[in-house]
């Protein structure tokens, strides 16, 4: 399959950013609709309160809409840049298997889950049932990493042909 346009690396490290940014509006979101659905404070006092009127609910309510709206736009944006991204990583099945070392699919699999699911080294090799604890934990760590900087090789490599 060939790709119409080049995708830069740098279009993966957006991509990353904003499912970093997606996941971190969600759980604002979830923050303020727990903040409305609970119950309000008990008046304790019967002192006067501030002279400057304060809508805490109504603030609250703007700053879910507007999170909701910046929300939908990254959403939209990340599903796709995301297609497009997937097909350039399809494509490194393409390519001819390596001798030795990892598989073309786990070239892409490390892709999709650092760059379209934003999963750190650390998350990915717990995926992998590597525990931090054990021996090789340091080793495999650095292997990651060597894969990581294969696969964005094999991520410009399949869109030259």
């Amino acid at each position: 399959m060939k790709v119409m346009e080049i995708v830069d690396i740098d279009r993966l490290y957006k991509q990353q950013s904003r499912v970093r940014t997606i996941r971190n509006l969600q759980s604002e979101i979830d923050v303020i609709s727990s903040k409305l659905s609970s119950p309000g404070s008990v008046k304790l006092t019967d002192m006067p309160r501030s002279q400057n009127p304060f809508d805490k609910v109504g603030m609250l309510i703007s700053r879910k809409i507007e999170k909701e709206k910046k929300l939908e736009k990254l959403m939209n944006e990340a599903l796709s840049e995301g297609s497009i991204l997937e097909g350039v990583i399809n494509c490194i099945s393409n390519l001819p298997e390596p001798t030795q070392g990892a598989s073309n699919s786990v070239y892409q699999d490390l892709l999709r889950y650092h760059f379209l699911n934003d999963l750190s080294m650390k998350e990915i090799l717990e995926l992998m049932d590597i525990d931090e604890d054990s021996d090789n934990y340091e080793s495999q760590m650095r292997l990651m990493y060597s894969r990581k900087y294969d696969a964005l090789q094999k991520f410009i490599k399949c869109q030259k042909g």
